[in-house]
């Protein structure tokens, strides 16, 4: 009797589970929440709260959104993308940190060969100790186009286009003696296509190259049409290989063939998108002195494919400069860094070549590379006076200091003479 009451007890509690489902999850909620109490937990930490989080711009500008949103590397956020986990975030500002004052980025390359592809731009930012500021950055992005800047309208990819333009543009309002430099556009797009999602940086970093590292690429005399460091890497191809040096000069090939379009280009010309990243990873670590001894490495790890095309078709030596290479990028690297290591170069020259210029708090270098070249208009007595060319051009270069970088160029050049004289004589025969 007791057995069958039970089970009609059981049976009707059932019945009104069912008929109520309010009361199962009554029934349910109470049973969490006495196992919650047992094990001293809350149950505030089992749900998930989302909550509104403010994004904030280098600028200080704060937009609230209804997620948490990822600031990659000081970029301005663009309207309409969605905000990452707030824990990204966090993360992505930690690395921005950690770039900015790391002691060790040569010790790690050197271990690893090159930097992770995915944070190369925090790398490069906090190496170069780029100041991310925004407020500039908009600035000179927010007005017109510079009349300078081309269409460029066979350019396939419109974003990639659309963001060369405005970084040359911002480039060109910082620094309006750039307009008239044609190698400026050639230089600057590979570093605009490997960091266009981040034109911030970008725009900081080209500041930067054309500051210091390509400080003595401009023409420092009316009748040079040679940049300075062409002469430097010519020397540095000489002394290190006088022997290849007489094969250029026999096929009548100057350093416009073999070492201009290597800089003007930024290397990108001969190198794969990924090699020319790993180049530019140890570039960047090394002084700007570094960039030349790569530029004469180049074509002294190309020496067999030289003398061969030397001796059969000179013209042929061209193509090895505009066409991707095949020498692994280690290896010029290698034999870089071994030039760098023994090169005889001037104290003076060399403190001017590694100089590194800072940018300003709150601001951007002045670029003072290119002389003033614009004429200036002399009344006849000013002229009477005799001036001389380079202030009658308007030039601000000390004429003593011009003719003494002269002398030194021309005592290079006769020691580089006497040493392929000496590589003829011996090996060919000829005086």
């Amino acid at each position: 009797m007791a057995g069958s009451w039970s089970a009609f007890m059981c049976w009707l509690l059932l019945l009104l589970l069912l008929v109520h489902p309010s009361l199962s999850e009554s029934v349910r909620t109470r049973s969490l929440s006495d196992k919650e109490n047992r094990h001293g937990t809350l149950g505030a930490k089992e749900s998930v709260v989302s909550k509104t989080s403010d994004c904030t711009d280098t600028a200080g500008n704060r937009s609230e959104t209804s997620a948490p949103h990822r600031v990659h590397f000081g970029e301005v956020v663009e309207n309409g993308s969605k905000c990452a986990e707030a824990a990204s975030s966090k993360s992505s500002l930690k690395k921005v940190k950690l770039a900015a004052s790391h002691p060790d980025w040569r010790k790690l390359l050197d271990e690893f060969g090159s930097f992770p592809s995915s944070e190369r731009a925090a790398v490069w930012c906090g190496l170069l100790r780029l100041p991310r500021c925004a407020v500039i950055h908009r600035n000179l992005d927010g007005k017109v186009l510079h009349d300078a800047v081309p269409l460029y309208s066979s350019m396939a990819d419109q974003s990639l286009r659309n963001t060369f333009r405005r970084t040359l543009s911002c480039l060109y309002y910082w620094a309006p003696q750039l307009s008239s430099v044609p190698w400026v556009p050639s230089f600057v797009f590979p570093f605009v296509k490997s960091l266009q999602h981040t034109p911030l940086i970008c725009f900081e970093l080209c500041v930067t190259l054309l500051v210091s590292w390509c400080r003595l690429w401009f023409s420092t005399a009316p009748d040079a049409l040679v940049p300075p460091v062409l002469n430097t890497v010519e020397m540095l191809v000489c002394d290190a290989s006088p022997r290849l040096m007489a094969a250029l000069m026999h096929a009548h090939v100057t350093a416009h063939t073999y070492v201009w379009p290597l800089l003007s280009t930024a290397f990108a010309q001969v190198l794969s998108a990924e090699d020319w990243a790993v180049a530019w990873d140890h570039l960047l670590c090394r002084p700007p002195s570094f960039l030349l001894c790569f530029a004469a490495a180049y074509t002294l790890c190309l020496a067999p494919a030289i003398r061969t095309a030397a001796a059969d078709q000179p013209r042929h030596i061209e193509n090895l400069y505009s066409q991707e290479s095949y020498l692994p990028v280690r290896s010029v690297l290698k034999r870089a860094a071994e030039l760098h290591d023994s090169m005889k170069l001037d104290a003076e020259l060399l403190c001017r070549l590694d100089a590194i210029t800072p940018f300003p708090e709150g601001g951007l270098p002045v670029f003072h590379n290119i002389p003033d070249m614009q004429a200036i208009k002399l009344d006849s007595s000013a002229a009477e006076g005799g001036g001389g060319a380079l202030q009658t051009l308007g030039w601000s270069l000390d004429e003593a200091e011009f003719e003494r970088e002269r002398a030194a160029l021309r005592e290079r050049e006769e020691r580089c003479i006497a040493a392929i004289r000496r590589v003829r004589k011996q090996h060919f025969g000829l005086s």
